[in-house]
């Protein structure tokens, strides 16, 4: 499926196809309503607010007709998807994403097998919530890891939820280039309400080592994230999924060794960076949150493991508040995650070697009265 789009770009940033004076913001623009994954206008902005931190702000729209014609075949055909990539072995680490995308999913990958993560892919996992002509918005944060002057690059490709195995696949030929900035030609931009800070290294337990090693060497992911969630349409199927879930977490054992699991819960909880990283018996490697920006409208903001953690100035200068996790996502043994269940609405354990992810917003959408 070969498509070809009428892009406009009017950039002011330095991009690969265009070369140019070293800047920070650019507008692209797209007029082929059949390229369905490529906004139809957005604007690009990056800066560095502290010496090792880079931000990248994408504002953007479809229209109607795009949306139109991604609806038009079967329901959750196509996902609209962005990929963000590191041009360097471990020069940029992705720290996390706050976006107003209905449904979001992200996944933090090793593109080169080098033991690092340096991709970050977004998924619009609900995309019958987009409205035509609404301006969304994706924010990434990136750690400065390198010496020398490493690039990002962001697309933007279509995704295909696959009905045998619940993985998502990306649909061939549809890949779209965005932009593309190297780390020099960023310009540094203090926060807008910085917090003095006291730098100190992590206090990690010999666990988080133990646990961080399996992550890296023993066991890295060669399965894709878990998609099953997306062939749910309506509560009877919500609540198969369920009980799926159930019978895979009790036929796991702690002599399987160490575990991926999500969490999901019924409601957002309020839990502080102790409840959910000061502890013996899992290690956390991705967050969920929900917020409310400055219009009341729901953002979802989505950290990692607690070296890479969301910047509490990025939260104040976007005016988001409110934020509670919904989900989120870690390594511990089967009857550490057995507990976990206790007080969640789901626990989403390995199937067919895929990375297992929560479902709060399928649960919102299908859910019969909350537990």
């Amino acid at each position: 499926m070969k498509k070809y789009a009428a892009i406009v770009l009017l950039s002011m940033l330095s991009l690969s196809i265009c070369g140019g004076a070293a800047a920070e913001s650019g507008k692209l623009s797209n007029t082929n309503e059949r390229n369905m994954d490529l906004p139809a206008a957005g604007d690009f902005e990056a800066f560095k607010p502290e010496k090792d931190l880079l931000v990248t702000e994408y504002k953007f729209e479809w229209s109607k007709e795009q949306l139109y014609n991604l609806h038009r075949t079967l329901p959750h055909a196509y996902i609209p998807s962005f990929v963000l990539q590191d041009s360097e072995f471990d020069g940029l680490q992705p720290v996390g994403v706050l976006t107003s995308l209905p449904g979001v999913k992200v996944e933090k990958l090793d593109s080169n097998e080098d033991g690092v993560d340096d991709q970050l892919r977004l998924y619009v996992t609900d995309p019958s919530s987009l409205i035509p002509g609404k301006q969304y918005e994706m924010t990434t944060i990136w750690r400065y890891r390198g010496t020398d002057n490493p690039s990002i690059r962001m697309s933007s490709f279509l995704s295909h939820p696959q009905p045998s195995n619940g993985m998502i696949n990306n649909l061939w030929g549809t890949m779209d280039s965005l932009f593309r900035f190297t780390w020099d030609q960023v310009k540094e931009r203090q926060w807008t309400h910085p917090i003095q800070k006291q730098h100190q290294a992590a206090d990690h337990t010999p666990m988080y080592y133990a646990k961080l090693n399996w992550t890296n060497y023993t066991a890295k992911d060669s399965g894709r994230l878990n998609a099953g969630f997306l062939h749910i349409h309506s509560p009877d199927q919500l609540e198969q999924y369920r009980a799926g879930q159930n019978k895979r977490l009790h036929e796991l054992s702690d002599e399987d060794g160490f575990q991926r699991f999500a969490v999901t819960y019924a409601k957002p909880q309020f839990l502080t960076y102790e409840q959910l990283y000061d502890n013996y018996d899992y290690l956390v490697t991705q967050v969920y949150q929900i917020g409310k920006n400055e219009d009341g409208e729901d953002v979802t903001i989505v950290s990692f493991d607690q070296d890479h953690r969301m910047p509490i100035e990025l939260l104040r200068e976007k005016k988001i508040s409110s934020f509670a996790v919904t989900e989120w996502e870690g390594i511990a043994y089967s009857s550490k995650i057995k507990e976990l269940a206790g007080t969640a609405y789901s626990v989403d354990t390995p199937y067919q070697n895929h990375r297992p992810t929560g479902m709060f917003w399928i649960k919102n959408k299908f859910g019969k009265a909350s537990k």
